[in-house]
């Protein structure tokens, strides 16, 4: 009698480790990002003329950490556009390499720095002391990932965009210059990265881990092009997701047809076991401008990528 059993429990495992094999993000190493404070004063360690505090991590990978600093000085106010900042001096180490050493005279930083390795890495801040009991407040973020500016030459379109998959979550972050007063919120690809139309890569001003990658697929449609288009991507995206176990997918309309106003998107979004977001890729048909009888509306088609 327990014999007629074994065959269905076989083939139940041989199931459930297929099943296991198909979520590609689980090989995944996730992006680290850090969002901490410091405080330094004159009962801080001294290092000549200079007061310091000092910060150590292991990044998870060998790949481009971010920093994003905000010093703000003694006293200074709460208002946003009133702020003032301290001027430091940034030094990290390795216990085998010194990877920075620059001084911030503005009291602010956006730093790109490649790692060779995975090896602890120890930040040291250093401050000119405060006076009458003041504290300088250190402010900052950092995030341990791949950039967005990795080469594509030579991938196929789903190579691309399984690569993009896995940037989603550390908000491009290639797109702050080493230069603290300058920064990038927009990268153009004109030919397109996994699709022939041209893309676009953005990031929210003073928001982290908030990139957004899109892709078009279609400009200056008719609705039937654009339908057909949509259609199309969704079925290709689809297909491209099959291997990532993504349960979460929401399709919405809005608009109306017989006012040349309807739009649609289709949302597939992945989660972690933890409950985190890892990606989301919407399809999206959208229309542009309000149409007239001299410039009749279109719709753009596109694919996002974001988290």
């Amino acid at each position: 009698m327990k014999q007629k059993y074994v065959l269905p429990v076989i083939l139940l495992c041989c199931f459930l480790q297929t099943s296991a094999q198909t979520d590609k993000t689980s090989n995944w190493v996730l992006p680290l990002h850090i969002d901490t404070r410091l405080v330094i004063n004159a009962k801080s360690p001294a290092y000549d003329k200079y007061v310091y505090a000092r910060y150590v991590f292991v990044p998870p990978a060998a790949k481009t950490l971010h920093l994003e600093i905000y010093a703000k000085a003694p006293k200074a106010t709460d208002n946003l556009f009133n702020t003032s900042y301290a001027p430091f001096i940034l030094q990290a180490l390795t216990k085998k390499d010194k990877l920075l050493e620059k001084s911030f005279q503005g009291g602010t930083a956006k730093i790109n720095i490649t790692l060779k390795t995975a090896d602890t890495i120890a930040l040291f801040f250093l401050c000119t002391p405060p006076v009458n009991n003041d504290s300088i407040n250190l402010s900052f973020d950092y995030t341990v990932g791949d950039t967005a500016e990795l080469s594509y030459a030579n991938k196929k379109p789903q190579e691309v965009f399984e690569k993009i998959l896995e940037l989603a979550a550390t908000g491009h972050i290639n797109m702050y210059s080493n230069d603290e007063n300058n920064y990038v919120n927009k990268l153009h690809y004109p030919t397109g990265l996994f699709a022939m139309a041209a893309a676009e890569r953005t990031v929210k001003k003073h928001i982290m881990f908030s990139g957004i990658t899109t892709q078009y697929t279609g400009e200056k449609l008719n609705r039937q092009t654009a339908d057909r288009n949509t259609a199309d991507w969704n079925k290709k995206i689809k297909d491209w997701l099959s291997g990532y176990n993504v349960t979460d997918v929401k399709k919405t309309n809005k608009g109306d047809v017989k006012l040349n106003t309807d739009e649609e998107e289709t949302v597939y979004t992945k989660k972690n076991a933890r409950g985190t977001t890892l990606f989301v890729v919407t399809v999206f048909k959208e229309i542009v401008g309000e149409g007239t009888e001299a410039d009749p509306v279109s719709y753009t088609t596109g694919v996002r990528i974001s988290n």
